[in-house]
């Protein structure tokens, strides 16, 4: 079964009003209703047909008609011919078609309640949780001993009164491990000692540096070019050079 040039559908306002269809459900329920209207009809066209005239693909097409079965829309009934199985669909009585949407929009709105009440439960629990497990900044003594007990050698005082004065914040967020940050400053100390002691000559960089005056650097330019000026102009007079 293909679509036809001359084919069409009839959508009603109660299959939105009294059944609240709309999109491609309305239009595959329309479509279904178009051939089983009449007692002893029914449509048992393809996938694919329904399919070409949402626009959609077989599986969409599908999901659609599994959805007006599941409301007691429609009607499925599977036929066996030898091997091969097919199914064909025909629309319920209109005045049970209505009523059964009225039950299953009943069960989805309780349905929703619950889970909304569900969740938002959950949300209460997993906020309390969160605020339970807040960061306690540690006091002096107990950070000490920790610093104490990792063999760290990097400046405790430094690092507790430096997060301190933060109130134990990173930029605009609270720490959330205190001895993390801990295991970092000792870590960044210690690359600094390895760095120092592979560059021993650092530590005499410009020790031996004598700087000059403006006034004495061009004095130093002009002796030069004199320099050179003289030295040229020997040059000159032992070739016989003339002129420029």
């Amino acid at each position: 079964m293909g679509i036809k040039r001359d084919n069409y559908i009839t959508v009603q306002a109660w299959m939105t009003t009294e059944l609240g269809l709309k999109g491609n459900e309305l239009m595959i329920y329309a479509i279904i209703y178009g051939f089983s209207q009449n007692i002893g009809n029914e449509f048992n066209g393809s996938l694919q047909y329904l399919a070409d005239w949402t626009h959609t693909s077989k599986k969409s097409a599908f999901n659609n008609v599994k959805s007006l079965v599941e409301k007691g829309l429609i009607e499925k009934t599977e036929v066996y011919k030898g091997n091969a199985k097919y199914c064909t669909y025909k629309v319920v009585d209109r005045e049970i078609a209505v009523e059964n949407f009225s039950i299953c929009r009943s069960k989805n709105y309780h349905g929703a309640v619950e889970n909304f009440t569900t969740n938002n439960n959950s949300n209460n629990t997993n906020n309390n949780i969160k605020q339970n497990k807040e960061i306690v900044p540690p006091d002096y003594e107990e950070a000490k001993k920790y610093y104490q007990e990792k063999q760290y050698d990097f400046g405790f005082d430094n690092w507790f009164y430096h997060y301190e004065s933060k109130a134990w914040m990173m930029g605009k967020s609270k720490i959330k491990s205190w001895k993390a940050t801990m295991r970092t400053w000792d870590l960044n100390n210690k690359k600094k000692n390895n760095s120092y002691q592979s560059n021993p000559v650092k530590q005499d960089w410009g020790a031996n540096i004598q700087y000059k005056s403006p006034g004495e650097l061009e004095k130093e330019v002009l002796e030069r070019q004199k320099f050179w000026d003289d030295y040229y102009e020997r040059e000159r007079k032992e070739k016989g050079i003339t002129g420029c």
